[in-house]
């Protein structure tokens, strides 16, 4: 390489071309190559960055793993308030309908009741000898039991 071309190289490094126009050949040959040894190996640096992108892609996965687990607790969550709104709602469903059954047996035997006495007056209204009235049969429980 020519004296001119260290000059230019060393320049290059950041050294001051003042400084380098007083080196002779074996000053500026020594400089460069004092350059060389302090500079990294090209292929270290490769190595390093390589290290530094897998390690920065890995830190990445972590954090979409991360993400994905919490999307996937957040979706359980809702999962689980439906399913518990749920619950709620069939109970709700199933009281109502106990409640519903209920009144519908208390009409019922009221019903029946007002049938007894009902059936009752007519028993009665038709022992009146001034009024026979057809027989009413097989409402009353009672009746039946007490005969």
């Amino acid at each position: 390489m020519s004296d001119e071309r260290l000059r230019a190289k060393l320049q290059q490094a950041g050294y001051q071309l003042e400084v380098l126009a007083q080196f002779d050949r074996q000053t500026l040959l020594a400089t460069w190559a004092e350059y060389l040894i302090k500079q990294p190996d090209p292929r270290v640096l490769i190595e390093e960055e390589t290290k530094a992108e897998r390690m920065e892609a890995q830190a990445s996965d972590r954090t979409l793993e991360e993400r994905r687990l919490q999307l996937e607790e957040r979706r359980l969550e809702m999962e689980e308030r439906r399913w518990r709104s749920e619950m709620v709602t069939r109970e709700k469903e199933r009281e109502w309908r106990e409640r519903r059954e209920e009144k519908e047996r208390e009409l019922r035997e009221k019903e029946l009741e007002l049938k007894c006495v009902f059936a009752e007056n007519e028993e009665k209204h038709k022992e009146s000898p001034a009024n026979p009235a057809p027989p009413f049969f097989g409402i009353c429980r009672t009746k039946h039991l007490n005969t």
